[in-house]
């Protein structure tokens, strides 16, 4: 119940924002990307490209949303019916859409209507504009943060909370797809339909080979480096990620040694339980920490080291004699869901 009444919030103050933005600047296109810093980002252009509005700016446009919140407007619910959509999809301002009715044969978008001002969301918002409980909206970046309320809160919205790296990465991947022409969810199936799908991956593959040869020549200027981590979730692509930079490292004359953090679980009958009384293979402490960092300690000043094998049939990590030496311009790789831990090193 409390995550219905989150979205009903976060949809209703994006329509009365894109009404409060219709109304002062109606030049401006709204992409409203991601969550960022306990919000959401998003950025405006217009016919010329991004458009980056000041402070004094979005002042005025806070002032404009209140305005609409305080008329109490009714919020209409004009149709879900995707074929009527369908059939007028050339008079929908929004290229987002239009490209989804275009390019689906079937989607949940549905048509709201707030005053004058019509829009299309996949979620329902609340009935009234005067509904709205907390918000807040104000310049970040090249774009801007739109904040809505969450229980956990009071339902208000939740305190500022600057993560400036995961902004940058998130920048990164909007400025790619927006390189690869599948900034929103109708491109993609025009991609499909257009049988572009193999030079879509191939330009992707480009990308995140530049984006690993800038990485490999920020390590390579760096000869203080004898360690690099890589994290992310299960399946996201550590591994793959983690021999391409060994070859990019290569190309250099870099030497590398590899070493997966799964080689270091305790073993399966020793593994933590979580609060459910359930074993935990996620946590950090299913990880031999202690013989991790002796076995990098040992790497670092110049020794040979037998490294663990760790059996995912068996459960049990094994001992292979299988021994490694990093070499004296060397440098380690880890990679794993805890790479980035601050526990883990």
């Amino acid at each position: 119940m409390r995550k219905i009444i989150e979205s009903r919030q976060y949809e209703t103050i994006k329509i009365i924002f894109l009404k409060a933005m219709w109304r002062l600047y109606p030049e401006y296109k709204i992409e409203i990307q991601n969550s960022l810093n306990n919000g959401s980002y998003g950025e405006i252009y217009d016919e010329n490209g991004l458009v980056e509005l000041s402070s004094k700016d979005y002042k005025k446009i806070k002032e404009k949303i209140q305005e609409i919140i305080d008329q109490d407007l009714p919020i209409i619910q004009v149709t879900d019916d995707i074929e009527k959509l369908k059939e007028r999809w050339r008079d929908i301002p929004r290229d987002d859409v239009r490209a989804l009715l275009k390019n689906c044969g079937w989607a949940k978008i549905k048509e709201f209507k707030i005053g004058d001002y019509v829009d299309y969301f996949y979620l329902k918002p609340e009935t009234s504009s005067g509904k709205v409980k907390d918000f807040d909206i104000y310049k970040y970046d090249r774009g801007f943060i739109l904040k809505t309320p969450m229980e956990i809160y009071d339902w208000k919205v939740a305190p500022m909370k600057d993560t400036p790296k995961i902004a940058q990465a998130f920048q990164e991947g909007n400025d790619w797809e927006k390189i690869m022409g599948i900034n929103f969810a109708g491109s993609i199936n025009k991609k499909v339909f257009k049988k572009e799908i193999a030079e879509l991956i191939m330009l992707n593959e480009t990308l995140h080979t530049k984006k690993i040869n800038r990485i490999a020549n920020e390590i390579i200027k760096n000869d203080k480096i004898k360690l690099v981590t890589i994290a992310g979730p299960s399946s996201s692509g550590k591994t793959t990620l983690s021999k391409k930079l060994r070859l990019h490292l290569q190309t250099s004359g870099i030497k590398t040694l590899a070493i997966s953090l799964d080689d270091y679980y305790v073993g399966r009958k020793n593994v933590p339980l979580d609060e459910n009384g359930e074993k935990d293979f996620e946590t950090i402490h299913a990880l031999d920490i202690k013989l991790l960092n002796e076995n990098l300690r040992d790497l670092i000043a110049g020794k040979e080291v037998e490294l663990p094998y760790y059996n995912f049939f068996t459960g049990e990590r094994e001992k292979e004699g299988h021994r490694e030496k990093l070499e004296e311009n060397g440098i380690i790789i880890i990679e794993g869901i805890h790479g980035l831990n601050n526990k883990l090193t």
